[in-house]
């Protein structure tokens, strides 16, 4: 019984002590508001889903603060009257390259979607050009601009901010930020459940 105990003890802190996720997928979703304009795409009452990825085990430093560099950007759209722009959209600026930084601070978080961490246009369907695009929140944590990237820096942080859509004006948030491993990560956490399971009945 002694064995077994510290077997598991054993693989709990082997779970505990995983390097850094391979690769981290932010998710971002919330409710647009309609405030000003004439809301020609039906993105009043919509609802908006940001997903960011990045493979970044590691903070890096962008303007002097701690950031992850996505690899990809993506927006769900749906429940908007125009059907044109319910779907799923890759996030580009005017050269049509993925990009976005989320730059953790001490006390505030930023989502902004540009490479070196300022606010930025993308456009997405027909016709959609949103300007100037960034959300704020307060950070989880205050890592350093080395640090590993840990989920709780990020999970469950609550972002908002207006949205300038082609002139009409929006309010984006309270959204909820969503921070997972990718797959590969729940395969190591298995993995190793799978030794433990194995070392105790070899040792019966």
């Amino acid at each position: 019984m002694k064995l077994k105990t510290a077997l598991l003890a054993a693989c709990a802190s082997a779970l505990l002590t995983l390097p850094a996720q391979a690769s981290l997928n932010l998710t971002i979703t919330s409710t647009v508001t309609f405030i000003a304009g004439t809301d020609p795409f039906g993105f009043g009452g919509s609802t908006w889903t940001f997903q960011f990825n990045s493979s970044q085990t590691n903070y890096v430093e962008t303007l002097g603060i701690a950031s992850v560099i996505t690899d990809s950007a993506s927006l769900t759209v749906s429940g908007a009257t125009n059907p044109a722009y319910n779907g799923t959209f890759a996030i580009a600026d005017t050269n049509t390259t993925n990009f976005a930084s989320l730059p953790n601070s001490s006390g505030d978080l930023y989502v902004g979607l540009n490479a070196v961490g300022s606010a930025a246009a993308f456009t997405f369907g027909p016709a959609a050009s949103v300007s100037g695009f960034f959300l704020l929140g307060t950070a989880q944590s205050n890592p350093g601009s080395t640090d590993l990237i840990e989920l709780s820096d990020w999970q469950g942080a609550s972002v908002s901010n207006t949205l300038d859509i082609n002139g009409d004006v929006f309010v984006f948030g309270p959204g909820i930020v969503n921070a997972v491993p990718e797959p590969s990560t729940y395969a190591a956490l298995a993995g190793l459940a799978v030794l433990g399971v194995v070392a105790l009945r070899h040792r019966k």
